[in-house]
């Protein structure tokens, strides 16, 4: 039954509890010995899994570093080919004024093929 945001569940079985003839009792502390305490185990999981994840951030980190320097190196060569090609059309105007009149014509046979 659902009331007021919390679960409520009710027993559905009235009878005497039934155990088995070999069941044996037993308290909290036996309970450890028996099944191991899984302490132990549980501290090493935390440990290994806190020592992979700090390995991974360093990784994440390194190569995050080296996609920056990917993209500042892409950068610099298309500003230094962007910049050679300004100074050498500055230098042959008539040159550049004919390869920019064919690059537009282009442009625009293509544009006009697709409509």
């Amino acid at each position: 039954m659902y009331q007021k945001g919390l679960l409520k569940r009710e027993m559905c079985y009235d009878g005497a509890l039934v155990m088995p003839n070999s069941y044996a009792v037993v308290n909290e502390e036996e309970m450890e010995y028996i099944d191991g305490g899984g302490w132990l185990y549980d501290a090493a999981i935390s440990i290994l899994g806190g020592l992979v994840a700090c390995a991974l951030w360093e990784y994440r980190a390194s190569v995050v570093k080296g996609m920056v320097a990917g993209v500042v190196a892409a950068y610099n060569w298309v500003a230094g080919v962007v910049s050679s090609a300004a100074a050498w059309a500055v230098a042959n105007p008539a040159i550049a004024a004919g390869i920019l009149g064919g690059v537009v014509g282009f442009v625009a046979g293509v544009i006009v093929a697709k409509l």
